[in-house]
């Protein structure tokens, strides 16, 4: 409503919505991914990153930027984009200074034109952890930020001189960096709090080396897996079993844990099951019988294949059963 009148918004989302920012990125996100699909070859940007309503984007010639501004300005009513070119070699975006030289990118902390190096003052009355939270944030933007040590180091020597303008003490400033780098550099390995989960695993046995390499690996994956409790079993791979079959094969009727298919005999409609029990119980079960004493069954387990046949009107045998594996 304004001025007494109520008006229909027809575009676009209300100001200050929550939900603006992520359909903005959707909308931006949708037409983006086609308006790339279909740009020509010819101009093409060879990267395209986006953050919100800011591009960064890279082109093989300085004429195809020009060409494709114009190419994306035409594709949405709504929409229209500006460009800012590189300068020397470099392109601010978003907080960071990007630099092309001898083939590669460095990146930088990014300060506007319009920066005072006016900021809180220590002696400000403010809680102490803003203050102290104030020279982590930066601290942790530099390192961040910062492609190549000496930038980082630049940045420091800017921020140190930033904070003591501005009345902080140079050693509080000094112990903030130092722990911040100790964090960095000596990452602590977490240490388990809860009992190790026991893992069994099978390695071949070929002779002593094989007992040393088993040691090896063990170290190896708890420095990975520090949760897990590694216990390796060596095993001779050359087993009289490995060489020819010395036990009676067992029936498929009293096989368990296996995979089976049963297929309808009216109209060949199939269905895959498993089952952890032996072969011929579960079969049974589904043709509604004892295995053990033939007897119709009083309690009948849940059976797709029988309401299946049952649907069809065909009689369900154990021929219409068979392991797949």
């Amino acid at each position: 409503m304004f001025d007494g009148t109520y008006y229909t918004q027809k575009d676009g989302v209300a100001m200050g919505s929550p939900l603006g920012p992520t359909l903005a990125n959707i909308f931006l996100s949708h037409h983006e991914k086609n308006w790339l699909s279909d740009c020509p070859p010819s101009f093409k940007p060879i990267s395209f990153f986006r953050y919100v309503d800011d591009i960064f984007a890279i082109f093989t010639d300085q004429t195809h930027s020009d060409l494709f501004l114009n190419y994306i300005n035409g594709k949405h009513q709504n929409l229209s984009f500006t460009m800012e070119p590189e300068a020397d070699h470099s392109l601010s975006f978003l907080d960071t200074t990007i630099t092309f030289n001898n083939g590669s990118f460095t990146s930088e902390v990014f300060r506007k034109k319009t920066f005072t190096g006016l900021g809180s003052s220590f002696y400000s009355n403010s809680c102490l952890q803003f203050k102290l939270n104030a020279i982590r944030t930066l601290i942790h933007r530099a390192y961040h930020l910062s492609s190549t040590f000496q930038l980082f180091h630049s940045e420091l020597q800017f921020l140190s001189n930033f904070f003591s303008n501005n009345g902080y003490p140079i050693s509080l400033f000094d112990s903030l960096t130092s722990r911040f780098l100790s964090s960095v550099n000596n990452t602590k390995t977490p240490v388990p709090t809860v009992p190790k989960y026991p893992f069994f695993f099978s390695l071949p046995f070929y002779n002593d080396n094989s007992s040393s390499h088993a040691q090896s690996l063990v170290k190896t994956l708890s420095s990975f897996y520090p949760q897990i409790e590694f216990t390796p079993s060596l095993t001779n791979p050359s087993t009289i079993g490995s060489l020819f079959k010395f036990k009676d094969k067992l029936p498929s009727e009293l096989m368990s844990s296996v995979v089976y298919k049963f297929t309808c005999g009216g109209c060949n409609a199939s269905y895959i099951g498993c089952t952890r029990q032996r072969f011929k119980a579960r079969v049974s079960q589904h043709i509604e019988i004892s295995d053990r004493t033939n007897n119709n069954l009083t309690t009948l387990p849940y059976s797709e294949p029988r309401n299946h046949s049952n649907s069809c009107n065909q009689p369900i045998t154990t021929s219409n059963f068979n392991i797949l594996d």
